[in-house]
């Protein structure tokens, strides 16, 4: 529960406003018994979501409060977390990270024989051919503008 928060990770209810919190099997304990300790396999849900999520969906309410995802190689979603988009942001504060990361979920979606096996190490490449963001205030102005720019007498 702390390594998430202790908030329903779908829809973001809290003990504290008066939720019940459970622990979520995302792939359910009846069909995977294999998975019912496994750490990755758990989620934070209040009982509403996770009542109404029941056995019948396997849906990873996990990863980031964006829903910024790709598809992978093997059908996965890959969910960057905030943890890995706050990273991103700071490695590269002039790219629009989501509007990429929404690039490449379509170009998974368009290149099926094409999507990678590693979320994280695509992302990271992508990001690193991305061409940043122009800063406009760094425009170089022209002698035309120097001449005519009186602001410095005001």
């Amino acid at each position: 529960m702390r390594r998430h928060g202790g908030a329903c990770q779908c829809c973001g209810a809290t003990r504290s406003a008066g939720a019940q919190i459970h622990v979520d099997h995302i792939k359910p304990r009846s069909k995977y018994p294999e998975l019912e300790l496994d750490i990755e396999n758990l989620q934070v849900l209040c009982g509403d979501c996770n009542l109404g999520k029941s056995n019948k969906y396997i849906d990873d309410w996990r990863y980031n409060s964006q829903g910024d995802k790709m598809l992978l190689k093997n059908g996965d979603d890959y969910y960057p977390t905030d943890e890995e988009l706050n990273a991103l942001r700071r490695a590269y504060p002039n790219v629009d990270i989501d509007a990429e990361i929404a690039k490449m979920d379509m170009w998974c979606l368009a290149n099926r024989s094409k999507r990678k096996v590693n979320g994280l190490r695509f992302v990271q490449n992508w990001l690193s051919r991305c061409k940043p963001e122009k800063d406009t205030s760094t425009r170089r102005r022209t002698l035309h503008q120097d001449l005519t720019d009186t602001s410095w007498a005001e």
